[in-house]
Protein backbone atom coordinates (compact mmCIF):
# COMPACT_ATOMS: atom_id res chain seq x y z
CA UNK A 1 0.00 0.00 0.00
CA UNK A 2 2.87 2.34 0.83
CA UNK A 3 4.54 1.71 -2.54
CA UNK A 4 1.28 2.28 -4.42
CA UNK A 5 0.76 5.60 -2.67
CA UNK A 6 4.34 6.61 -3.46
CA UNK A 7 3.86 5.72 -7.13
CA UNK A 8 0.62 7.70 -7.34
CA UNK A 9 2.19 10.74 -5.71
CA UNK A 10 5.24 10.64 -7.97
CA UNK A 11 3.04 10.31 -11.06
CA UNK A 12 0.95 13.29 -9.94
CA UNK A 13 4.12 15.31 -9.34
CA UNK A 14 5.31 14.47 -12.86
CA UNK A 15 1.91 15.37 -14.32
CA UNK A 16 1.84 18.66 -12.45
CA UNK A 17 5.33 19.68 -13.56
CA UNK A 18 4.52 18.72 -17.15
CA UNK A 19 1.31 20.80 -17.16
CA UNK A 20 3.12 23.76 -15.57
CA UNK A 21 5.86 23.52 -18.19
CA UNK A 22 3.33 23.36 -21.05
CA UNK A 23 1.43 26.33 -19.64
CA UNK A 24 4.68 28.27 -19.29
CA UNK A 25 5.59 27.44 -22.92
CA UNK A 26 2.16 28.51 -24.14
CA UNK A 27 2.42 31.75 -22.22
CA UNK A 28 5.95 32.50 -23.38
CA UNK A 29 6.06 31.17 -26.95
CA UNK A 30 2.34 30.81 -27.81
CA UNK A 31 3.15 27.28 -29.01
CA UNK A 32 4.13 23.89 -27.64
CA UNK A 33 5.86 22.40 -30.67
CA UNK A 34 9.62 22.22 -30.46
CA UNK A 35 10.23 23.63 -33.95
CA UNK A 36 8.57 26.96 -33.08
CA UNK A 37 10.35 27.07 -29.74
CA UNK A 38 13.66 26.34 -31.49
CA UNK A 39 13.11 29.32 -33.78
CA UNK A 40 12.32 31.61 -30.85
CA UNK A 41 15.12 30.51 -28.50
CA UNK A 42 17.74 33.01 -29.73
CA UNK A 43 15.41 35.78 -28.49
CA UNK A 44 14.71 34.19 -25.09
CA UNK A 45 16.57 34.44 -21.79
CA UNK A 46 18.70 31.37 -21.11
CA UNK A 47 17.49 31.15 -17.51
CA UNK A 48 13.92 30.61 -18.73
CA UNK A 49 15.05 27.99 -21.24
CA UNK A 50 17.04 26.16 -18.56
CA UNK A 51 14.04 26.28 -16.23
CA UNK A 52 11.81 24.76 -18.93
CA UNK A 53 14.35 22.02 -19.63
CA UNK A 54 14.73 21.17 -15.95
CA UNK A 55 10.96 21.02 -15.48
CA UNK A 56 10.61 18.66 -18.46
CA UNK A 57 13.48 16.50 -17.21
CA UNK A 58 12.05 16.21 -13.69
CA UNK A 59 8.56 15.53 -15.06
CA UNK A 60 9.84 12.72 -17.28
CA UNK A 61 11.94 11.30 -14.44
CA UNK A 62 8.99 11.33 -12.04
CA UNK A 63 6.63 9.74 -14.57
CA UNK A 64 8.99 6.87 -15.36
CA UNK A 65 10.27 6.37 -11.76
CA UNK A 66 13.93 6.72 -12.72
CA UNK A 67 16.84 6.43 -10.30
CA UNK A 68 16.41 8.74 -7.35
CA UNK A 69 12.62 8.74 -7.53
CA UNK A 70 11.92 5.01 -7.53
CA UNK A 71 10.57 3.24 -4.49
Amino acid sequence: MKSALSAILLNRMGDTLFVICLAFMLNLFHAVDFYTIELLTPHTDTFILNLLAIMLLIAATAKSAQLGLHG
